[in-house]
């Protein structure tokens, strides 16, 4: 029995590079990834905030697939307008950008993941199991856009930034959704189990990057470090659906909602079915939120 139905990978949007190859052939090449949220009918982009500042933006596209098995593809420089822009956290370290997205559900092959499938951070303990879903190492379907799925754990929690998970994460995961594990085993914070009943998957955050480790050699000479090598750790830095949340509701993103052209098609398909309850988040730091200028 599968436990990641097919219209999941739906939501999950490859962020894609246009290059142009050695024998001259330009093609589209997945270097990080999207995804789609619910919030009250409208339609939220989801990604990391250091792919809107690392990249040129007029190379840049959001690829997905079409109802009629093609593949559309959405320049990132006509995303944002003089009334819809990026919305990001002002501090350097958080690193999640969000944006109100146009879609057309009867055309193109995609979906969106409602709030009541949101797991806050104080809902999570290290060991949880869990999975991910994007597009690394430029890897591509031949037939569409299709991400990978790869599992870990949480490996370590702290207040006031990411949290760590215990997975290989490399280029092209940024921006992928985390989601916790289905169970029918369920731990407490105080050790107490539950078996039986089914513990449905969360998202719990969206992924950074991966923690590299950092290998100098010394020299014998000079006791100085004259070349490093560096390699995945085999950590992640993940950053908790509450900061989406605290983006979704800053005074920036709720202006745009108001002012949004009720023509375009904001939201005009049901999100992913789930059985959970919506979950409240207290938004906090709202003052750290901006709109994007590159």
């Amino acid at each position: 029995m599968a436990w990641l139905p097919e219209e999941w990978k739906k939501m999950i949007i490859s962020v894609e590079e246009i290059q142009t190859q050695e024998d001259g052939k330009t093609e589209y090449v997945p270097v990080g990834t999207a995804f789609l949220v619910d919030y009250n009918g409208f339609n939220v982009l989801v990604t990391c905030k250091h792919i809107l500042n690392s990249a040129d933006l007029n190379k840049l596209f959001l690829s997905f697939n079409t109802q009629d098995h093609q593949i559309h593809r959405i320049p990132f420089n006509t995303l944002s307008n003089n009334l819809i822009n990026w919305v990001i956290d002002t501090r350097p370290e958080i690193d999640i950008a969000i944006i109100l997205l146009p879609l057309d559900f009867d055309k193109w092959d995609i979906r969106k993941l409602p709030l009541n499938m949101f797991s806050s951070y104080e809902e999570l303990y290290e060991g949880d199991e869990l999975f991910f879903l994007g597009f690394p190492l430029g890897i591509k379907s031949l037939s569409g856009i299709h991400p990978l799925v790869r599992q870990g754990i949480i490996a370590f929690k702290h207040e006031g930034g990411p949290f760590l998970i215990d997975a290989h994460v490399y280029p092209g995961n940024s921006g992928s959704p985390v989601f916790l594990k289905p169970s029918v085993i369920d731990f407490d914070a105080k050790g107490n189990v539950t078996v039986g009943n089914v513990k449905p998957p969360k998202l719990i955050g969206i992924i950074s990057s991966y923690i590299p480790y950092v290998d100098p050699c010394i020299s014998v000479q000079t006791n100085r470090a004259r070349i490093t090598f560096e390699e995945n750790s085999g950590l992640a830095e993940v950053f908790p659906v509450d900061l989406i949340m605290n983006l979704i509701q800053s005074q920036f993103f709720q202006k745009m909602l108001e002012g949004a052209d009720p023509e375009k098609k904001w939201g005009d398909k049901e999100p992913l079915k789930n059985s959970g309850t919506e979950k409240k988040f207290n938004p906090s730091n709202l003052t750290n939120v901006r709109l994007f200028k590159k």
